[in-house]
């Protein structure tokens, strides 16, 4: 079996940060043109160094969401592009959200998760291609400096 690398393939995410205010909404899309990858993951990262979370995954056309993403929805087509939707934001979306292309032969059963960093590209039949993208939801912005003129 041939390992490809992300120099051979890229994954795609947009935008690369968003800056919202609460209760709107944002999406993420993300985008690949791996050949037989079929899947695309959405992990949360929260804090500095916290754990990817998964969020869910679209294989093939078929939106998977784990527990506790309830505003969380998905779209798309694993082997191509896909998005991620965030309704009501709250602080608590603050994070880092990742996207990945894999290759999945069928939907196997899955519980809730939380992965390392290292964790992510350890997937059996499959070298994910992950991107990125920082996401801060505020509700309003304050400068923590004042400014002074000299």
């Amino acid at each position: 079996m041939k390992r490809i690398s992300s120099v051979d393939y890229n994954v795609q995410q947009s935008p690369p940060g968003i800056v919202k205010s609460l209760t709107q909404s944002a999406e993420l899309t993300c985008s690949h043109s791996i050949p037989n990858y079929n899947t695309i993951l959405w992990y949360q990262q929260s804090g500095e160094m916290g754990a990817l979370k998964l969020i869910g995954y679209i294989f093939t056309d078929q939106p998977e969401k784990e527990k506790n993403f309830d505003r969380f929805s998905m779209t798309g087509d694993g082997s191509s592009k896909g998005s991620l939707i965030i309704t009501d934001l709250r602080s608590e979306d603050s994070a880092v959200y990742y996207c990945a292309a894999s290759l999945h032969s069928g939907v196997e059963p899955h519980s809730s998760s939380t992965k390392t960093p290292s964790a992510v590209s350890a997937q059996e039949h499959s070298t994910p291609v992950l991107n990125h993208t920082a996401w801060f939801v505020f509700s309003s912005i304050t400068c923590p400096f004042p400014f002074q003129k000299h």
